[in-house]
């Protein structure tokens, strides 16, 4: 994901991995966009290992919490987030995680990583004009390989470590034959902390593209067919992306203006309509009296006239009872 070496060489521009590609098109993409719109760009870094969250931008922070919010989602509770202003800061940030990436050497791979990583990158676009806002996020995972024991020798903490990462991709195979499968009413999103943060992206609001890596050697045939069979079912997964809007103050009154102004538009149509009628019917012309209510002054009136028929009923109300007694 991040090149050769685990990302040492992440300048390169001919090795560099798909990570730093993406952070490149990401900043040439906000250099290339129009003059009205501005940009915040924050990003984190982080790691599932032994099914605990570790924040690889400061890892002293461990066994952090998975929260969800109505508004921000499926989120990583105290993780770091780092504002950048140039592809350079988000480099250095990823040569800074990837150096504290949990990694072990096996028979098969001399720096295996034992942990799955969440590269995650957050960007706000405002319109200065419109003063309309949007937050997107992309999650840009590397997910650690499955594991036999036999071919990769592992022992001790290795051992457990991929027991750890054979029972995440397990999760996560089932959470794909749950989403695929047409028939199932559950799907087990919180059977692995893997599964669970990535719940948006497997089956909820969002787009998802699914690199597999496989060997050409006949020795790892076994492992090539179950990752192969991975990748198709996964690519069964219909998500259905919409835009999360919500409007602001701002927005609201410019929309509101909006309104008003294609209100007094209709009303002077609707008044050259009624004179060309009366023309056509050698009538005397009606007088042009365009009264334009805003909407606003109309809800005032309309909320006005309800406090009023309250306070009538009220009065009825007392009265009534007053008669009683």
């Amino acid at each position: 994901m991040m090149g050769p070496d685990g990302g040492k060489g992440i300048e390169d521009r001919e090795a560099q991995g798909i990570c730093p590609r993406m952070i490149t098109e990401i900043f040439d993409s906000i250099a290339k966009s129009d003059p009205t719109l501005e940009f915040v760009v924050k990003v984190s870094f982080i790691e599932i290992y032994m099914e605990k969250i570790r924040d690889l931008l400061n890892p002293k922070l461990d066994n952090l919490k998975i929260r969800e919010d109505k508004v921000k989602g499926i989120w990583v509770e105290g993780q770091t987030e780092q504002y950048v202003a140039n592809e350079t800061e988000v480099m250095n940030l990823m040569k800074l995680g990837s150096q504290n990436r949990a990694i072990a050497e096996t028979k098969m791979n001399q720096e295996s990583s034992r942990s799955h990583s969440l590269f995650i990158v957050t960007i706000s676009q405002r319109n200065t004009k419109t003063e309309t806002t949007k937050i997107g996020r992309l999650y840009l995972v590397d997910l650690a390989g499955s594991e036999k024991v036999a071919k990769t020798g592992a022992s001790g903490t290795t051992l457990d470590e991929a027991k750890q990462i054979n029972k995440s991709l397990s999760a996560l195979g089932n959470v794909i034959n749950a989403l695929t499968d047409g028939k199932s009413m559950h799907i087990p999103y919180r059977d692995s902390k893997l599964t669970r943060v990535l719940q948006e992206s497997l089956g909820g609001n969002s787009r998802t593209t699914l690199i597999i890596n496989c060997s050409p050697s006949s020795f790892n045939e076994g492992e090539t067919l179950s990752t192969l069979r991975f990748g198709m079912r996964a690519k069964s997964i219909k998500n259905k992306p919409k835009v999360n809007q919500e409007l602001s103050v701002a927005e609201l009154k410019i929309l509101l203006a909006r309104a008003n102004e294609e209100i007094a538009k209709l009303s002077r149509e609707n008044q050259d309509l009624v004179v060309e009628n009366a023309t056509l019917k050698g009538e005397p012309t009606p007088k042009r009296d365009i009264q334009v209510i805003p909407i606003e002054e109309r809800f005032a009136a309309n909320k006005q006239s309800d406090t009023i028929g309250l306070l009538n009923y009220f009065f009825f109300f007392v009265f009534c009872q007053l008669f009683k007694s």
